[in-house]
């Protein structure tokens, strides 16, 4: 019984990603850094790595201070002093009506 060897071609497997739409996104990035928190952008990243695509340690890296950031909790700005100033004046005139008894109902 005389032995059949089938004969194809070695080829990698297209790829799963839309390669100009990966470049896009990671020239996009490059050029408009907030975009980081974008969750197509993460998307877009982790593709970079998983491909090992020409920006992968980029990615990587990007990838390892968005998950830090997640991981703690965000700092709150401080109110303006506007909001402090209305508060307190608010907080006096509240004070002012209970100490002369207008805020009493008969």
């Amino acid at each position: 019984m005389p032995v059949v060897i089938a004969v194809l071609p070695l080829a990698l497997p297209a790829p799963r990603i839309d390669l100009a739409e990966q470049m896009r996104l990671m020239q996009l990035l490059r050029q408009n850094p907030p975009l980081l928190f974008h969750p197509q952008m993460r998307q877009a990243l982790q593709h970079e790595v998983e491909y090992h695509r020409p920006q992968a340690r980029w990615a990587q890296h990007l990838l390892k201070l968005l998950a830090h950031y997640e991981a703690h909790p965000h700092r709150t700005k401080p109110p303006s002093s506007a909001t402090v100033l209305a508060k307190h004046i608010a907080w006096q005139e509240q004070r002012m009506s209970a100490v002369t008894g207008s805020g009493r109902v008969p």
